[in-house]
C-alpha cells in the first residue's frame, strides 16, 4: 500500500509539474515555467523511500514481524548501509549521496541476502551446487526472485542517477589544435577536425586524445560530430564524443568551430557511474523475463484447472 501511495505522489508531482505553466498563464497571465529542479527536490525523496520500501517490504510478515525475526532479517543489511554511508562521507563529504547510497547498499544486502538464504535452504535439502540452487529459485518461485532482479535494477538505476546528479562535472571551452582542457582526472587534447561528404549530407568530425592526468598516458580517442544536411542546413544533428566505463564516462558535444578548423568550441561532460543505468534497464528486462515465464509450479495449476474445469463438465 505505501508503495502505491509513493508511485501516485511520483506521478502526480510530475503531472503538476509538467502542467502548471499552462495553469499559471491561464490563472495570472503570466507563464511560469517549472525546471528540472523542481522534479529533483520534489521526485528524489519520494524514489528515496520507495527504493527503501523495496528492501524492507519483501522481508516482513503479511500481518506480524517478531523482533527477532526483524533483527534477523535486518542486521546485516543495515551494518552494510551503515559502513557505505560513512565511506561516502569520509570520501565526499555530501549527505544527499550518503543517505541515497547507503539506502541503495541496504536494498542491495537484503536482496542478495534472500538470494544466499534460498539457494543455501536448497543446497541443504537437495546437495545442490550454489548457482544450480539458484536457477531451481528462478524455474520454482520465479515471481519472487525474478522481482528482485528487477528491484536490483531499479536500484542501479538509483546509484547513476545518484552519481549524474551530485558529480558530474562540465566545462565549455574553445580549443586550438593542440591545446588541452582538464576535467576531472582526464586531460582532453584538440587535434583537429576533419571533413567528410556524405550523399545527403556533410559530416564534420573532431578529434580529441583523452589523456590521464595521473601518468600522462592516452586513454581514447573521441571523435564529436557535426551533421548538416543539404535539405535542412539550418537544423544540423550532433554525434557525440563517448568514452565509456564502469565509473564515469566523457562524453564531448562539438558546438562550433572556424573554417579552417584551426579551433574549435566543445562542451564536455564527466558523468560518473552512467554505463550503471543501462546494465540496470538490462536487469530490469531480464528479471521481468524470469518472473513472468510459465515455471512449473504455474504449469501445473493451470493443467489441473483445465481438467477441472474442462469444456462439456
Amino acid at each position: 500500500l505505501a508503495n502505491n501511495w509513493l508511485f501516485t505522489g511520483i506521478a502526480f508531482a510530475t503531472l503538476w509539474g509538467t502542467f502548471f505553466p499552462m495553469f499559471s498563464e491561464i490563472l495570472t497571465g503570466q507563464r511560469i515555467s517549472v525546471a528540472a529542479p523542481f522534479f529533483n527536490k520534489v521526485n528524489g525523496p519520494l524514489f528515496l523511500m520507495l527504493l527503501l520500501l523495496m528492501g524492507v517490504a519483501p522481508l516482513l510478515g503479511w500481518r506480524h514481524t517478531s523482533l527477532s525475526a526483524f533483527r534477523k532479517q535486518f542486521t546485516l543489511p543495515t551494518i552494510i548501509a551503515l559502513i557505505t554511508a560513512a565511506l561516502v562521507f569520509v570520501f565526499a563529504r555530501s549527505l544527499y549521496p550518503m543517505i541515497g547510497l547507503a539506502i541503495c547498499a541496504f536494498v542491495t544486502a537484503t536482496i542478495v541476502q534472500e538470494y544466499v538464504r534460498g539457494a543455501m535452504a536448497r543446497r541443504a535439502t537437495t546437495g545442490e551446487n550454489i548457482f544450480i540452487a539458484i536457477t531451481r529459485l528462478w524455474s520454482r518461485n520465479g515471481r519472487r526472485y525474478g522481482g528482485y532482479i528487477v528491484h536490483i535494477g531499479i536500484v542501479m538505476i538509483g546509484v547513476a542517477i545518484i552519481g549524474n546528479e551530485f558529480y558530474q562535472q562540465s566545462v565549455s571551452v574553445t580549443l586550438a589544435r593542440g591545446e588541452t582542457v582538464n576535467l576531472g582526472h582526464y586531460e582532453l587534447e584538440y587535434a583537429g577536425i576533419e571533413t567528410n561528404r556524405q550523399p545527403n549530407l556533410m559530416e564534420f568530425s573532431a578529434r580529441l586524445l583523452v589523456y590521464d592526468t595521473d601518468n600522462g598516458q592516452v586513454l581514447d580517442t573521441v571523435h564529436p560530430k557535426r551533421n548538416i544536411y543539404d535539405k535542412t542546413p539550418d537544423m544540423p544533428t550532433s554525434e557525440v564524443g563517448l568514452r565509456m566505463t564502469p565509473f564515469e564516462d566523457v562524453y564531448v558535444v562539438l558546438n562550433g568551430w572556424d573554417n579552417s578548423g584551426s579551433s574549435a568550441t566543445f562542451t564536455i561532460y564527466v558523468n560518473p557511474l552512467t554505463m550503471w543505468m543501462w546494465v540496470g534497464g538490462i536487469m530490469m528486462a531480464i528479471g521481468t523475463l524470469i518472473a513472468a515465464w510459465p515455471h512449473a509450479t504455474r504449469r501445473r495449476t493451470e493443467s489441473v484447472r483445465s481438467l477441472v474445469y474442462a469444456p462439456g463438465d
